[in-house]
């Protein structure tokens, strides 16, 4: 089972269905379209308090691709254009949602 963090109400949810996707299907998950939409909710409903778990669990699914590189604190590093091709959404409206976390920081992991 993958590590989950304490989630706001609303982004619970999301966060079951998709453990509940990883059992069943396991490596294959990013392969159903429901992991995807649970991820998209899962960000929409929690996008600042759980990123660094949120791009664990994607990529352990294999929901993003492979990182293009890791930062200095070992974080691993995507291209805006890799994550909304990943999760089906535009670059800007991902570029609006990084800038609306706390201090417009997505964490390191996405540039």
């Amino acid at each position: 089972m993958l590590e989950r963090p304490t989630y706001l109400p609303e982004a619970a949810e999301a966060a079951n269905e998709l453990n509940a996707l990883y059992r069943i299907l396991g490596d294959q998950v990013s392969k159903d379209p429901r992991c995807i939409y649970w991820f998209r909710r899962l960000i929409e409903a929690d996008p600042a308090s759980a990123v660094d778990a949120h791009v664990s669990m994607a990529v352990k699914m294999a929901v993003l691709p492979p990182p293009l590189a890791c930062g200095l604190d070992g974080r691993p590093l995507f291209t805006f254009q890799q994550v909304a091709k990943a999760l089906g959404v535009e670059v800007g409206g991902l570029c609006r949602k990084v800038v609306e976390l706390p201090n417009g920081d997505a964490g390191s992991s996405v540039n």
